[in-house]
C-alpha cells in the first residue's frame, strides 16, 4: 500500500525555524545570562539617555529663543552695542541651537547699523554657511551683505549679493528690495539701461508692492535725464573712469 505523502507548506516550515531559534536563545540566555543583561542594561541607559538629551534640547532651544527675543528686543530699540552684548552670550550659552544660530544673523543687523561693515558681512556669511534660517531670513542676509558693501562703497560687490538673493530667493519678500537697489547703483555706474531693466522687473514681477512704485517713479526721472546721463556715462568711459 502506498505511503501517502503529506505537503508541508511553507508557513508551518517558518513557524518550525523560529520555534527551534527561540529555544536556542533561550537555551543561550540561560547559559550567558549575564551577557544578555548588561546588553540589555545598554539598550535601556541609551534609550533614557536619548529621551534625557532630546528633552534637554528642547529646554535649551526654548530658553535660547527668549535670551534671544530679549535681545532683538532691545535691538530693534536702537540700543546697539547692548544688543551685540546679550546676542554673543547666545551665540555661546546656547551654542548649537537654532536660538544661536539665528543670533548670528541679529549680530550683523547690529554690526550693520553701527557701520562696522566688514564684521557685519562676516556675521552675514557665518550665518549663510549654517545652512539655518527660514528663506527670508537668508535673503535678508544677503540684503545685509549688499549694504555692508555699499557702506564700503564697493558697488559691483554689492550687486553681486544683491543678484544672490534673486537668484537663490526670487519669490523671497527682499527679491523687489534687491532689484530695487541694484537699479539705483547701476544709476550710480551711469549703467542706464540696467537700470531701467531692474527697475522694469519690479514693475512686471512686484507690480502690487510699494517698491513697484518707487520703481516707477525711479524710472520715469531717469528716463527724463536719459541724454544727460548716456552722455556722462560717455565722458566717463572716454576719461577711462568707469569702464
Amino acid at each position: 500500500m502506498p505511503v501517502k505523502r503529506v505537503k508541508i507548506k511553507r508557513s508551518q516550515i517558518k513557524k518550525d525555524k523560529f520555534i527551534d531559534l527561540t529555544t536556542v536563545i533561550a537555551s543561550d540566555v540561560k547559559t550567558n545570562w549575564r551577557k544578555y543583561f548588561i546588553i540589555l542594561s545598554v539598550i535601556i541607559l541609551l534609550i533614557v539617555g536619548s529621551v534625557y538629551m532630546i528633552n534637554s534640547l528642547k529646554k535649551r532651544n526654548l530658553e535660547g529663543l527668549a535670551k534671544l527675543s530679549e535681545a532683538t528686543d532691545i535691538l530693534f530699540s536702537g540700543n546697539y552695542s547692548e544688543s551685540i552684548e546679550l546676542l554673543n552670550s547666545v551665540k555661546s550659552d546656547y551654542f548649537g541651537t537654532f536660538a544661536a544660530k539665528k543670533a548670528v544673523y541679529y549680530v550683523g543687523v547690529a554690526q550693520l547699523n553701527t557701520g562696522k561693515f566688514d564684521d557685519a558681512i562676516v556675521s552675514y556669511r557665518q550665518f549663510l554657511k549654517s545652512k539655518s534660517g527660514i528663506e527670508d531670513m537668508r535673503a535678508a542676509a544677503y540684503i545685509g551683505i549688499g549694504r555692508a558693501y555699499e557702506g564700503k562703497q564697493l558697488a559691483d560687490s554689492s550687486i553681486l549679493a544683491y543678484e544672490d538673493v534673486i537668484n537663490k530667493y526670487p519669490k523671497s519678500v527682499y527679491a523687489p528690495e534687491a532689484y530695487l537697489s541694484m537699479g539705483r547703483l547701476y544709476e550710480g555706474k551711469y549703467e542706464v539701461n540696467k537700470a531701467i531693466d531692474s527697475y522694469e522687473k519690479v514693475m512686471y514681477l512686484f507690480p502690487e508692492s510699494d517698491y513697484a512704485k518707487q520703481a516707477e517713479f525711479y524710472k520715469n526721472m531717469l528716463e527724463g535725464a536719459l541724454d544727460p546721463l548716456t552722455q556722462m556715462q560717455q565722458g566717463k568711459v572716454e576719461n577711462k573712469e568707469i569702464k
